[in-house]
């Protein structure tokens, strides 16, 4: 029945994904974080839904759409250097697999559809939609688990729903990014008892968080944490609060997560699996050293290991744990530094941002928006420190959100201005990267 209600609600939107390449874009997202077909047990499963998808939207904005496909903006180009490097990675690679080919091209779809996304988003409600949707679809696992959590204390989740959720840990990181988004959307919305469920579903993901057992997962959610008490206008109410939560948390999880917590203090000299991440960080070392252009190929750490660490054993298998030294080991530092600087472009856009909305008197959603992005990427800066994540489909897309914010946000200032000082016709807006300059309309 599953199959059929999957199948059903993809085929029967292509025609509006065709006709109006943002209602695939909508779709397309929706597949992405929310994984309908992992939940089902059929065909539906297998089904290439998120490439169908994405051919019926390309084809749609070639054939109908007036707007341009990506947004003029270095992020982007970050973006596009970044794939490109990874190509040559992968057509030079010294190990050509089925599933390297598989993976490449799905890495090939997320940065199409991240830049695609920044020239869908040119107004407010879109912006709007498009976060809603992404935050919610990741609420689905987050409440589910969270009130599972709450009824079964010593519940466990061993893995995610699939894809590039599939790993616990790479689940728990997807789950402590949404966290901003459900945080920063109760301030915006106007629906009092959608603000309460926004506000619930932040204690229930934190709970969906803690029963995946992660550390890395611990680690990214006290980083968001710490940066959403930094960001709070009341900070004299937000540190004791936030140090009330601490201890409420620490009183409150379940015992084997609790010690799970404390084993990172010991872990790098005890545990098993913290001794065998800073055995293939070494590794990854000996692969940037004699790879350092194009790295080792690919999707290819797992196979080039055994040639840079001769001590283990053949059919051991390691990736690096850790998603900035998996990019430059397996595409090169120019690849690494592609994603470095559109990681850090995004953070420092979004502060900029919340800097012109403060000083323009702006709109406080806008501040919301920009906060959601930047404390998200904070989330995933620490995260990716521990995990092999590194083409992280969530993250290009937070990117893109970023990239049409800014410009969607000064066009919003540039009206507010217009109307304190009761001019008329339109203001004229000149974006620079350094700051908007108005020729024609309010300074």
């Amino acid at each position: 029945m599953r199959d059929v209600v999957v199948f059903a609600v993809v085929f029967g939107a292509l025609p509006f994904a065709f006709l109006r390449p943002f209602y695939g874009l909508l779709l397309f997202t929706w597949l992405a974080y929310m994984r309908a077909p992992d939940l089902s047990w059929g065909a539906a499963r297998s089904f290439r839904f998120s490439l169908l998808v994405g051919a019926v939207m390309f084809l749609g904005w070639f054939l109908f759409d007036k707007r341009p496909f990506l947004r003029r903006d270095r992020r982007n180009f970050f973006m596009i250097g970044l794939a490109a490097m990874v190509a040559l990675s992968y057509l030079f690679a010294y190990y050509h697999t089925e599933s390297a080919t598989g993976k490449f091209i799905e890495f090939l779809k997320v940065i199409a559809v991240a830049v695609f996304t920044t020239a869908q988003l040119d107004s407010k409600n879109r912006v709007r939609v498009l976060v809603l949707l992404m935050a919610l679809s990741f609420a689905f696992y987050g409440v589910k688990g969270g009130i599972w959590g709450l009824i079964l204390r010593d519940a466990r989740i061993i893995r995610g729903p699939g894809g590039l959720l599939l790993d616990n840990n790479d689940f728990s990181l997807a789950m402590v990014m949404n966290i901003p988004f459900l945080y920063y959307l109760a301030f915006s919305e106007e629906n009092r008892r959608f603000r309460l469920f926004l506000r619930a579903a932040v204690f229930l993901t934190v709970m969906t968080i803690v029963m995946t057992g992660s550390r890395g997962g611990f680690l990214a959610l006290a980083t968001v944490f710490f940066a959403l008490v930094l960001k709070s206008r009341y900070k004299r109410l937000a540190v004791p609060g936030a140090l009330v939560f601490g201890l409420l948390f620490l009183l409150f999880i379940p015992e084997h997560y609790r010690e799970r917590i404390a084993s990172i203090r010991t872990a790098a000299k005890e545990d098993a699996s913290a001794i065998g991440r800073l055995k293939a960080w070494g590794v990854a070392k000996e692969m940037i050293i004699a790879h350092p252009l194009l790295g080792v190929g690919f999707q290819n750490f797992v196979y080039a290991y055994k040639d840079f660490d001769p001590d283990v054993g053949k059919s051991v298998v390691r990736v690096a744990h850790n998603s900035y030294l998996q990019i430059w080991a397996e595409t090169g530092t120019i690849s690494f530094l592609f994603f470095l600087a559109a990681l850090g472009s995004t953070i420092l856009l979004m502060r900029r941002l919340q800097r012109l909305n403060r000083v323009r008197d702006g709109p406080p959603w806008i501040a919301h928006y920009a906060c959601i992005i930047e404390v998200s990427l904070y989330g995933f800066l620490m995260g990716a420190m521990f995990l092999n994540r590194g083409h992280f489909d969530f993250v290009y897309q937070e990117i893109a959100v970023g990239v049409a914010l800014y410009p969607i946000a000064l066009a919003e200032m540039a009206r507010r201005e217009r109307l304190r000082a009761g001019r008329r016709g339109p203001a004229r807006l000149v974006i620079r990267e350094r700051g908007p300059r108005f020729a024609g309309g309010a300074r």
